[in-house]
C-alpha cells in the first residue's frame, strides 16, 4: 500500500463526522486523476437499505462469517423428514415452513457485534480450529470453566495462553458472536433435555406467523443437527391484531387500542372473550364495534348461568331422576351434552378454540334459552315442588351448569370461579381444578334427537302462524293462543315417542307430564286429520280463563287450574312459617 493512503480513515469512527466517508475515499480519486486512470465522475442517487431506529444509511462490510451447511451433512433432507412427522395447526404450516427450508441456503449464524454469546473456537495460522487438535478436550474444559466462573465475557478476557498454554504464534480466538436466532433455538436443550422430570420433546411450540423463518426454524434445524429430529410434537400459529379495517394498527394512523384501556372500562373477560370469539390462525380485527359485540354475547353467556343458578338454589341432591326415568325432554338434552363432549375434546386436541366457543354459545342461545328453557320454565315455576318433571328438569340443569362451567372456565376465568362459589358455598374447591368429564353412552340417543326435531319443526310452524297476531297486537303472549293443526303421522309418532300428551290438560295435576302444547308454549293444541294447516285462536274472545300464576287459559271455574292448586297445596302443606 502507498504510504500516502497509511492512516487515512475509509468510514470516520469519531467525531460530528461518525459515519461519513473518510479521507481515503478523496485520496484514492486524486491519485486515480494523477495517473489518468479515472475514467467518470459523479453523483450517483441510489435506493439502498438504511437502518429502521437510526434511519441512517446502511454500510456494507465484506466479512468473513461462519455458516453451518444445509447439505453436507443432510440437514435439509433431517429438517423436512422431521416437518413430515410434525403435526401443524393451522395445517398450512406445514408447507410454508417446509418450503423455507427446502429452498434456504445455508446458514449464517456469525454477527459482528460487542456483546452475545461468542462463538467459542480458536483459530489456527492456516485455518485449522482448535476442535482438531489432540487436546481439544483439555481446551474445551478450559473454555467451560471459564464461561462458568466469569459468564460469557470469560471468553472474551481470559488470555489465549491460559486457554491453550504454550499455543504458538498464528493462533487467535473468534470474536464474533452468535446469531439471536440461534441463541433462541437452543431452548429446547436447556429447557428439555437437561431435565428427566420432563419429557425430551415439547408438546407445542406457540407462536406467531413469522415465527416459521426464525424461532420454528432455528429450533428444528438445531435440534436435527444434533438430535435427528424435531424438538416438538406440534406447531401452533396464531395471527397478529390489526385494526377492525384489517390495517396494521399505528399511532400515526391512530387506529391503536390499547388492551390496558380495554381491561379498566370491560374487564379482563372481554379480552379473553374477544380472542375466543375470533380466528386466530389469522390476523385478529379488534375495534370498538366488535369488543361490544363481545360484550353483548358476555351478558348473554352470563345470564344463562344466572338462570341456572336461580333455578338450581335450593336443590337437593336427593331429588336426583335416574336417567331411565326422565321425560324425553331431558334425554335430548343429555344426548346433545354427549355429543358437545365429544366435539369438544375434538376441537381441544385441535386448538380450534373459535369452533369450540361458537359451539358453546350456540348450545345457551338457541337450545338452551330459546328452547329447553322456554319450554322448562312453566314446569320449574309452576309444577308441584317434588314432580318427577320439575325434579327431572333440575337434575338435567344441575348437570348442564358443571359441564357448561368447566367448558367456559379457560375463558371466562373470574365469572365460572364466581357462579361455581356461588353454586357450592360451602365446598373448598375451584372451578379451575374440575376436570372435563367423558359423557356415559347412554346418553347419546339419536332417535330421541329424531323425534325432537320433528317436534321443534312443528314448534317453528306454529310460532309462524302466532306472529302475524303477535304484529297486529292481538295476543300478547303465545299462551293467549289455541292452536288447531294437521295429524301429520310423524309428528304424532315423535310425540308418542317422548312420552307427549296430545290432550292439553294435565291428566295427573299432582305429577303433570309433557304435554304437546307445553312444548308449543299454547295453553291449547288439537291435532285432527280435518286441519289441513294451522289454525290460531285468540282464547281471550272465548268463556276461556285465565290462570292467575301460570297464565295458562284453561276450561272450568276457580283462579287457577288444577295443576296449579295442586302446587299451591303442597307448598302450604310443607312450608313453616315462623
Amino acid at each position: 500500500m502507498p504510504s500516502r493512503f497509511k492512516g487515512l480513515d475509509v468510514i470516520r469512527n469519531s467525531g460530528k463526522k461518525r459515519g461519513q466517508d473518510g479521507k481515503a475515499n478523496n485520496e484514492v480519486l486524486k491519485a486515480l486523476v494523477e495517473c489518468g486512470n479515472l475514467l467518470s465522475r459523479g453523483i450517483i442517487t441510489l435506493r439502498d437499505a438504511h437502518s429502521w431506529r437510526s434511519k441512517a444509511p446502511v454500510i456494507r462490510r465484506a466479512t468473513p462469517q461462519w455458516f453451518i451447511s444445509m447439505s453436507k451433512k443432510g440437514l435439509r433432507k433431517k429438517a423436512l423428514v422431521a416437518i413430515d412427522k410434525t403435526k401443524f395447526w393451522p395445517e398450512r404450516g406445514r408447507k410454508r415452513i417446509a418450503s423455507m427450508v427446502a429452498d434456504r441456503p445455508d446458514w449464517l449464524i456469525s454477527r459482528q457485534r460487542s456483546w452475545g454469546v461468542p462463538i467459542t473456537l480458536i483459530i489456527g495460522p492456516n485455518g485449522e480450529l482448535h476442535t482438531d487438535r489432540p487436546d481439544a478436550e483439555s481446551i474445551n474444559s478450559r473454555i467451560l470453566e471459564a464461561v462458568r466462573k466469569y459468564g460469557v465475557d470469560g471468553w472474551f478476557d481470559t488470555p489465549l495462553e491460559e486457554l491453550i498454554p504454550n499455543v504458538d504464534n498464528g493462533w487467535h480466538k473468534v470474536n464474533d458472536i452468535l446469531d439471536v436466532w440461534f441463541d433462541s433455538g437452543c431452548t429446547h436443550a436447556f429447557c428439555l433435555k437437561t431435565r428427566s422430570d420432563l419429557p425430551s420433546r415439547a408438546d407445542l411450540y406457540l407462536e406467531g406467523s413469522d415465527q416459521h423463518r426464525g424461532w420454528f426454524q432455528s429450533s428444528l434445524l438445531e435440534s436435527c443437527a444434533v438430535y435427528g429430529e424435531a424438538p416438538y410434537d406440534g406447531v401452533l400459529t396464531d395471527g397478529f391484531v390489526v385494526d377492525d379495517k384489517g390495517l396494521k394498527m399505528s399511532k400515526s394512523l391512530g387506529n391503536t387500542m390499547s388492551p390496558e384501556d380495554i381491561n379498566k372500562q370491560y374487564g379482563a373477560e372481554i379480552l379473553r372473550l374477544w380472542v375466543a370469539n375470533s380466528e386466530t390462525t389469522t390476523d385478529l380485527k379488534i375495534g370498538r364495534e366488535i369488543i361490544q359485540t363481545n360484550v353483548d354475547t358476555y351478558r348473554k353467556l352470563r345470564n344463562t348461568l344466572r338462570y341456572m343458578l336461580g333455578a338450581l338454589d335450593g336443590y337437593n341432591l336427593a331429588d336426583t331422576v335416574e336417567y331411565s326415568e326422565l321425560p324425553g325432554l331431558e334425554k335430548w338434552v343429555l344426548h346433545r351434552l354427549s355429543e358437545i363432549t365429544l366435539e369438544h375434546e375434538r376441537l381441544v386436541r385441535d386448538h380450534d378454540h373459535k369452533r369450540i366457543f361458537t359451539m358453546l354459545f350456540n348450545f345457551c342461545t338457541l337450545e338452551l334459552s330459546s328452547f329447553y328453557f322456554d319450554i322448562r320454565k312453566d314446569a320449574l315455576y309452576c309444577d308441584p315442588v317434588l314432580s318427577l318433571r320439575r325434579r327431572a328438569c333440575l337434575t338435567v340443569m344441575d348437570i348442564i351448569f358443571q359441564r357448561l362451567a368447566t367448558w367456559l372456565a379457560p375463558v371466562m376465568c373470574f365469572t365460572m370461579e364466581e357462579v361455581w362459589k356461588t353454586r357450592f358455598p360451602n365446598e373448598e374447591t375451584s372451578v379451575h381444578l374440575q376436570l372435563f368429564k367423558k359423557a356415559p353412552k347412554e346418553w347419546f340417543n339419536q332417535d330421541i334427537a329424531r323425534d325432537i326435531e320433528i317436534i321443534r319443526i312443528f314448534r317453528g310452524q306454529v310460532s309462524e302462524a302466532i306472529e302475524p297476531m303477535r304484529r297486529e297486537k292481538q295476543i300478547k303472549s303465545s299462551l293467549e293462543a289455541s292452536v288447531a293443526g294437521p295429524k301429520n303421522s310423524d309428528l304424532v309418532k315423535a310425540a308418542s315417542n317422548l312420552g307427549i300428551s296430545l290432550n292439553s290438560s294435565y291428566s295427573d295435576p299432582c305429577n303433570p307430564s309433557d304435554t304437546l302444547a307445553d312444548y308449543l308454549i299454547v295453553s291449547i293444541c288439537e291435532l285432527s286429520d280435518d286441519n289441513s294447516k294451522i289454525d290460531v285462536t285468540d282464547l281471550k274472545e272465548t268463556g276461556f280463563n285465565k290462570c292467575e300464576r301460570s297464565w295458562k287459559y284453561f276450561e272450568g271455574n276457580g283462579e287457577i287450574t288444577d295443576r296449579d292448586a295442586a302446587a299451591v297445596k303442597f307448598f302450604e302443606n310443607n312450608t313453616e312459617i315462623d
